[in-house]
């Protein structure tokens, strides 16, 4: 996970035995050339707990994560699952239990988004830790319409105005049968942004909603693509990572 700067990465690396995360950091110097790795200082462990998703907020002041834990191998637990929030400035740690999954933040922090299969969710990251659905909202909620739709992956954008989101009917029927769409927070409509994706699909956008990092399927396998929302034209993304199979974040205010 790439901070604001573009140049220092962290990640995380869990163990089994004991079942506990560790967080690290690295800055990629000149050339290319990763620098020596050493432990995030902010958040270096989260003990009982396999880490599944982070994601800075795009000032760089806050990281958010969400865990499974407990268990041999940190096996799932519907009862152990965890999103939070570090202040990286001062370390302060918030937790809410109940969900888990992929996270975003608003650019200064101050929400944080997750999704379940028929809804993208919201949580202040000032609010007490507890149960995640006490404190949470619905920024949008998927219309069944006569027929089963599941999110598969959602963001919400650094200005919090608007969640873009990976959906596709249930079951699986093809691979490729996938939509990403935006909807304004609060809104029950949306819009396709594109077609015939893959899952997870969307990888990230930049702020200004210009351009989408996503996955599209190519009869035979996903490639990873860049699509222009100003005029519909899609390029291939960078040679090492067209079948890299992830989630990236928006990094920066600038995209």
């Amino acid at each position: 996970m790439a901070t604001a700067n573009g140049r220092t990465y962290v990640i995380g690396l869990y163990r089994a035995k004991p079942c506990q995360s560790r967080l690290y950091q690295f800055t990629v110097r000149h050339g290319g050339r990763p620098g020596p790795l050493t432990p995030f200082a902010p958040l270096p462990a989260l003990h009982g707990a396999g880490i599944v998703g982070l994601a800075f907020s795009a000032n760089g002041r806050h990281l958010a994560f969400s865990t499974i834990s407990g268990g041999p191998a940190c096996a799932y637990r519907i009862t152990a699952r965890h999103i939070g929030v570090v202040d990286l400035a001062t370390g302060r740690v918030r937790q809410w239990s109940g969900v888990t999954g992929q996270v975003s933040l608003t650019s200064a922090g101050t929400t944080l988004a997750y999704y379940t299969p028929t809804r993208v969710m919201a949580i202040p990251t000032s609010a007490p830790a507890g149960p995640a659905d006490r404190y949470s909202r619905t920024l949008f909620s998927v219309a069944r319409n006569g027929r089963e739709q599941q999110i598969f992956f959602a963001a919400i954008t650094p200005d919090g105005r608007q969640v873009v989101f990976t959906i596709s009917q249930v079951p699986i029927s093809r691979a490729g049968s996938g939509q990403v769409r935006v909807a304004a927070v609060g809104s029950r409509r949306s819009r396709v942004l594109a077609g015939h994706v893959s899952y997870p699909a969307l990888a990230t956008a930049d702020p200004p909603l210009r351009h989408l990092l996503l996955y599209r399927w190519l009869g035979t396998h996903s490639e990873l693509v860049n699509l222009n929302l100003r005029d519909g034209q899609i390029s291939p993304g960078p040679a090492p990572l067209r079948r890299y199979i992830g989630e990236l974040f928006w990094g920066s205010d600038h995209g």
